[in-house]
């Protein structure tokens, strides 16, 4: 009889071992989360400037497409900010201005993101300061969109665009 309790006491783990086996597993488990949710942050994040650079260069091409088929001192963004969008068709004779009046972009200017979760995007095209609009303008195309990290509060995408 001994024997039997000698036998039973050797083959069972005590309470310390099993608590121990599961603090062990949950910091393993809360790393691997907090690493997750970090790529799928930096994944997300990525997605966003590579969907606003797009923007901004589609930006940047329908500003030289008009500056090809008009003088760039009929620009109007040599005082104000403003975009270019192209309502209906891709054609120069569609292409239309759209300035921000008093800092607040039109209407035009704001893009809704690729999901139907993503942010809205403010597109700006603008003369660089100290820019002559009369010679070699430069203008600054840029896109503006909510910021996914913390303590940043927008992400901003600039392209400058020199006219020859």
């Amino acid at each position: 009889m001994l024997r039997y309790l000698k036998s039973l006491k050797d083959g069972g783990d005590t309470i310390v071992e099993v608590l121990f086996a599961v603090v062990v597993i949950g910091i393993v488990l809360t790393g691997a989360y907090a690493v997750v949710t970090h790529s799928l942050l930096d994944e997300q994040d990525a997605q966003e400037h590579s969907y606003a650079l797009g923007l901004a260069q589609s930006q940047v091409e329908e500003l030289r497409a008009y500056i090809l088929s008009n003088s760039p001192a009929t620009l109007p963004f040599n005082n104000q900010s403003g975009c270019m969008y192209s309502p209906y068709s891709p054609t120069i004779s569609s292409l239309s201005v759209e300035l921000n009046a008093g800092g607040t972009p039109s209407t035009d200017c704001v893009v809704s993101g690729s999901s139907s979760s993503g942010p809205s995007y403010i597109l700006s095209i603008a003369l660089k300061p100290g820019s002559n609009p009369n010679s070699n303008p430069v203008y600054q195309v840029s896109a503006q969109w909510p910021s996914l990290i913390s303590g940043v509060t927008t992400d901003r995408i600039m392209i400058p665009y020199e006219v020859n």
